[in-house]
């Protein structure tokens, strides 16, 4: 008896816990491509959902621009010498340096939204344990960058049916406990 009642306590505890938060809002980050030092954030163990927004959806910029112009474009999107780019970088003490991007070069900034929304939306960031995370355009020089990248960082709470499950779960261990 005392098992399922702690195994009820737990459960409950879970289920109220979930039902008594908040929509959890998005962080913007928006990173100037002449900033070195980009945005920084302590934050705490567990999944959070990184998107690419742009201006229509909140966020300072579209993309950047690393050479200050854009040249060489053909007729394929993406295929131009130099142009606007959706590079990112994100490191961390407990994370490698990862990074994403698409590798092409477009001759819009919008142009280079679209194929980071489209390629990379949404992607995922995991801590194990809180962490300071740097977020950052990836460059060596930066006074000849134009732009910036925009991204939108919202913490993963796990779906109500999930806390369910798992209640569900720990009231069966806990009837097995009580049967032996």
């Amino acid at each position: 008896m005392q098992a399922m009642t702690r195994a009820a306590a737990l459960a409950a505890g879970m289920i109220g816990a979930m039902s008594g938060a908040s929509a959890t809002s998005a962080t913007a980050i928006n990173l100037d491509a002449q900033d070195p030092a980009g945005v920084t954030l302590a934050l705490e163990a567990g999944s959070y959902e990184l998107r690419y927004i742009g201006r229509a959806e909140g966020g300072l910029y579209d993309s950047w621009n690393s050479w200050g112009f854009v040249s060489g474009c053909g007729t394929t999107p993406g295929d131009c010498a130099a142009g606007w780019v959706n590079f990112v970088g994100i490191e961390g003490a407990s994370l490698p340096f990862t990074y994403r991007w698409d590798f092409m070069r477009y001759a819009t900034p919008e142009a280079a939204l679209d194929a980071a929304q489209g390629y990379f939306n949404p992607f995922t960031l995991t801590l194990a344990s809180p962490a300071t995370v740097r977020f950052f355009v990836p460059d060596f020089y930066y006074s000849d960058n134009t732009g910036g990248i925009s991204l939108s960082l919202v913490p993963q709470i796990p779906e109500p049916g999930t806390v369910l499950l798992m209640a569900a779960g720990l009231g069966a261990l806990a009837l097995r406990g009580r049967r032996r």
